[in-house]
Protein backbone atom coordinates (compact mmCIF):
# COMPACT_ATOMS: atom_id res chain seq x y z
CA UNK A 1 0.00 0.00 0.00
CA UNK A 2 0.83 3.46 -0.24
CA UNK A 3 1.16 5.91 2.11
CA UNK A 4 0.53 9.84 1.44
CA UNK A 5 1.65 12.11 3.57
CA UNK A 6 -0.69 15.24 3.29
CA UNK A 7 1.47 18.42 3.32
CA UNK A 8 0.61 20.83 6.47
CA UNK A 9 -2.61 22.39 6.46
CA UNK A 10 -4.55 19.85 4.57
CA UNK A 11 -7.07 17.44 6.19
CA UNK A 12 -7.47 15.38 3.19
CA UNK A 13 -6.68 14.88 0.41
CA UNK A 14 -9.91 15.79 -1.42
CA UNK A 15 -8.86 18.97 -1.98
CA UNK A 16 -5.62 17.73 -4.00
CA UNK A 17 -6.23 14.77 -5.79
CA UNK A 18 -9.64 13.20 -6.77
CA UNK A 19 -9.83 9.95 -9.07
CA UNK A 20 -11.90 9.67 -11.65
CA UNK A 21 -11.63 6.69 -13.17
CA UNK A 22 -8.59 3.40 -13.07
CA UNK A 23 -6.26 5.53 -14.93
CA UNK A 24 -7.43 9.44 -14.86
CA UNK A 25 -7.14 12.11 -11.80
CA UNK A 26 -7.33 15.51 -11.24
CA UNK A 27 -4.00 16.36 -9.24
CA UNK A 28 -2.44 19.40 -7.66
CA UNK A 29 1.19 18.52 -8.10
CA UNK A 30 2.89 21.41 -6.10
CA UNK A 31 1.06 19.88 -2.88
CA UNK A 32 2.76 16.88 -3.07
CA UNK A 33 6.51 18.10 -3.87
CA UNK A 34 6.70 18.68 -0.64
CA UNK A 35 7.24 15.52 1.84
CA UNK A 36 7.98 11.24 -0.15
CA UNK A 37 5.71 8.49 0.10
CA UNK A 38 6.22 5.03 1.00
CA UNK A 39 5.29 2.56 -1.28
CA UNK A 40 5.07 -0.98 0.84
CA UNK A 41 5.56 -3.51 -1.88
CA UNK A 42 4.83 -7.51 -1.41
CA UNK A 43 7.96 -9.29 -0.62
CA UNK A 44 10.37 -6.61 0.30
CA UNK A 45 11.21 -5.56 3.93
CA UNK A 46 11.51 -1.93 3.80
CA UNK A 47 9.36 0.42 1.82
CA UNK A 48 10.08 2.80 -1.40
CA UNK A 49 10.26 6.24 -1.15
CA UNK A 50 8.62 7.93 -3.70
CA UNK A 51 7.07 10.91 -4.72
CA UNK A 52 3.08 11.06 -5.34
CA UNK A 53 3.01 12.46 -9.00
CA UNK A 54 5.77 9.79 -9.69
CA UNK A 55 3.86 6.76 -8.24
CA UNK A 56 1.06 7.93 -10.26
CA UNK A 57 3.28 8.29 -13.43
CA UNK A 58 4.51 4.72 -12.88
CA UNK A 59 0.98 3.37 -12.56
CA UNK A 60 -0.02 4.82 -16.13
CA UNK A 61 -2.38 7.86 -14.68
CA UNK A 62 -3.67 10.23 -16.80
CA UNK A 63 -3.42 13.46 -14.65
CA UNK A 64 -5.49 16.88 -15.27
CA UNK A 65 -3.36 19.34 -13.34
CA UNK A 66 -5.00 21.96 -11.26
CA UNK A 67 -3.68 25.52 -11.21
CA UNK A 68 -3.13 27.11 -7.65
CA UNK A 69 -6.43 29.03 -8.26
CA UNK A 70 -8.56 26.04 -8.98
CA UNK A 71 -7.42 24.25 -5.70
CA UNK A 72 -8.40 27.23 -3.65
CA UNK A 73 -11.88 26.85 -5.20
CA UNK A 74 -12.03 24.15 -4.79
CA UNK A 75 -12.94 22.75 -8.06
CA UNK A 76 -11.12 19.59 -7.99
CA UNK A 77 -13.75 17.90 -5.44
CA UNK A 78 -16.11 16.59 -7.83
CA UNK A 79 -18.23 13.50 -7.50
CA UNK A 80 -18.24 10.98 -10.37
CA UNK A 81 -22.07 10.19 -11.69
CA UNK A 82 -21.75 8.11 -14.25
CA UNK A 83 -18.41 5.79 -14.94
CA UNK A 84 -16.23 6.86 -17.58
CA UNK A 85 -18.54 9.21 -18.73
CA UNK A 86 -19.86 11.98 -15.70
CA UNK A 87 -19.34 14.13 -12.97
CA UNK A 88 -20.57 16.92 -11.46
CA UNK A 89 -18.77 19.64 -9.39
CA UNK A 90 -18.64 23.07 -8.98
CA UNK A 91 -19.46 25.99 -11.28
CA UNK A 92 -16.15 27.52 -12.39
CA UNK A 93 -14.72 24.73 -13.22
CA UNK A 94 -14.88 25.61 -16.94
CA UNK A 95 -10.69 24.86 -17.92
CA UNK A 96 -11.25 21.48 -15.67
CA UNK A 97 -14.43 20.40 -17.37
CA UNK A 98 -13.02 20.96 -20.74
CA UNK A 99 -9.95 18.99 -19.62
CA UNK A 100 -12.19 15.92 -19.04
CA UNK A 101 -14.37 16.68 -22.20
CA UNK A 102 -10.93 16.03 -24.31
CA UNK A 103 -10.60 12.51 -22.65
CA UNK A 104 -14.54 11.94 -22.98
CA UNK A 105 -15.96 13.01 -20.10
CA UNK A 106 -18.83 15.51 -19.14
CA UNK A 107 -18.26 18.15 -15.64
CA UNK A 108 -21.62 18.73 -14.49
CA UNK A 109 -21.93 22.18 -12.15
CA UNK A 110 -24.13 23.85 -9.76
CA UNK A 111 -23.32 27.30 -7.98
CA UNK A 112 -20.66 26.68 -5.06
CA UNK A 113 -21.71 28.96 -2.65
CA UNK A 114 -23.79 27.06 -0.02
CA UNK A 115 -21.62 23.90 0.02
CA UNK A 116 -18.43 26.05 0.07
CA UNK A 117 -19.78 27.68 3.55
CA UNK A 118 -19.16 24.02 5.02
CA UNK A 119 -15.88 23.97 3.81
CA UNK A 120 -16.66 21.50 1.33
CA UNK A 121 -17.24 20.29 -2.17
CA UNK A 122 -19.36 18.17 -3.71
CA UNK A 123 -17.03 15.00 -3.04
CA UNK A 124 -16.96 15.61 0.46
CA UNK A 125 -19.82 16.74 1.44
CA UNK A 126 -21.72 13.89 0.00
CA UNK A 127 -22.69 10.12 1.29
CA UNK A 128 -20.84 7.53 -1.14
CA UNK A 129 -22.68 6.90 -4.10
CA UNK A 130 -22.45 4.03 -6.08
CA UNK A 131 -21.71 3.85 -10.20
CA UNK A 132 -22.40 1.54 -12.40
Amino acid sequence: FLEVPLPFGFIHIDGIFMVLDEKLCLVHKPSFQVFPCMLYEAGKAEPRHVMFTDFLEERGFDCIELTDQERVDGLLNVVVTQRGKRAIGFAGAERIGAEMAKRGWQLDSFPSEELFLGNGGAHCMTCPVWVE
